[in-house]
């Protein structure tokens, strides 16, 4: 049976001499190239499904556009893509490299042989890797960066400048526009700050609210189990808006894809009582100036108190010590704040004029200041500017199946 490989490598020399190597060692091997790190991101984004991502990949550390980083932690952030394993290759290894690349997920990081022999060598060990479980191929250093780390070149959020902004606005605008609904622009957005920001994010989300009679069947039944276990029924009605999980990207691999959540998938936010019995969510929308006791069914809301340009920010400094006005965590998973050090828990939220708004959470390994948040808002701006086409023509969802999908529990 062929092997789907997936090589990084804008050396042409240096692709033909791996994909030889490849046959010489036995690969019967269905081999896509990639030249550089958005052109292997956007590959791995195009999967459908676990039968054609690829098997094995190999990237070169030092591409012609983004870094070998890049792509591993990309692969590394993606469910699909499960424990494929993951080799680096470069022409010198620099102090520190080795480590940066098996902190960000890496199986192996080799120097380019430069005989061919060698080469077929190592083809062989890549042979190896595919019949290795994940757990025994990783070196502790493999794993998740820890809370502060901050391997290579890779950004941190506590250091955010107004150029690391720009940059990171040339890298999303293309994808936003290569997106086809809502969801995809949403993916697309969390998976380039949890790649970019690697060492100091935990878990990123996209929620966006939803008039209840406009959600899929499966959030529909999601929302409602919530509200049979609550017993709002009398407050719910087809308007009532649902804060809806659209996209997630985290340090697990069950974090990257939105249909395994188990939780906060589909909230209503149909009275004031229930939203208070959730400290996270109350203080989200307090903090962004969102009121549930005005007007919401239609645009005047939006249009009328909130404005095109207005942009709500919700903000915990410290997820460890932060308490709402009753005395309650606002961050009440205390097993996944310890576990994964979460500290700065932050939000961003845009409206669309038909009352849909869209809330970016991001929870984060280090303390974040403010005003380094702030910071983001212009990408905020850039996905609503690039995503009022999605809005407008109710292009939400991904358009897949998700019957199958079963509300939490």
């Amino acid at each position: 049976m062929s092997t789907r490989v997936l090589i990084v490598d804008n050396n042409l020399l240096d692709l033909e001499a791996v994909k030889e190597a490849l046959a010489e060692a036995g690969f019967d091997a269905v081999v896509e190239v990639a030249l550089d790190a958005p052109e292997a991101i956007a590959v791995i984004d195009a999967v459908a499904d676990e039968r054609s991502a690829p098997e094995l990949v190999l990237v070169d550390l030092r591409l012609s556009v983004g870094s070998g980083l890049d792509v591993v932690r990309r692969v590394r952030c993606d469910a699909r893509l499960g424990d494929v394993p993951v080799a680096v290759m470069s022409g010198v290894l620099d102090t520190g490299d080795r480590e940066a690349c098996l902190a960000a997920g890496a199986d192996r990081v080799d120097v380019k042989p430069r005989r061919f022999a060698e080469q077929v060598a190592l083809a062989r060990e890549w042979a190896r890797m595919l019949r290795v479980p994940l757990a025994e191929r990783r070196a502790p250093a493999a794993s998740a960066p820890a809370a502060g780390a901050r391997p290579g070149r890779q950004l941190h959020l506590a250091e955010l400048s107004r150029a690391d902004v720009l940059d990171l606005q040339d890298r999303l605008r293309p994808r936003l526009r290569a997106a086809r609904s809502l969801e995809d622009a949403a993916q697309a957005l969390v998976r380039c700050l949890c790649v970019d920001f690697a060492s100091s994010t935990v878990l990123t989300r996209m929620f966006v609210t939803l008039p209840f009679a406009t959600l899929p069947e499966d959030l529909r039944r999601a929302a409602w189990s919530v509200v049979e276990r609550q017993a709002l029924q009398s407050a719910m009605r087809d308007q009532t808006p649902v804060l809806t999980l659209l996209s997630t990207c985290g340090r697990e691999p069950a974090w990257c894809d939105r249909r395994e959540s188990r939780g906060h998938v589909a909230t209503p936010l149909s009275s004031r009582s229930f939203v208070d019995s959730i400290p996270m969510i109350a203080r989200m929308l307090q903090d962004m100036g969102l009121d549930l006791g005005l007007q919401t069914d239609g645009d005047p809301y939006i249009e009328r108190v909130l404005g095109a340009g207005w942009v709500g920010l919700f903000y915990v400094g410290d997820a460890l010590t932060a308490r709402d006005d009753r005395g309650r965590r606002i961050i009440p998973a205390v097993d996944f704040v310890e576990r994964y050090g979460v500290r700065t828990v932050f939000g961003l939220g845009k409206a669309y004029a038909n009352g849909s708004i869209a809330s970016l959470v991001a929870f984060t390994s280090a303390i974040v200041p403010r005003e380094r948040v702030e910071a983001l808002v212009p990408i905020m701006n850039l996905f609503k500017a690039e995503t009022l086409r999605f809005v407008n023509d109710g292009a939400i969802f991904r358009a897949e199946p998700t019957a199958g999908v079963e509300p939490a529990a």
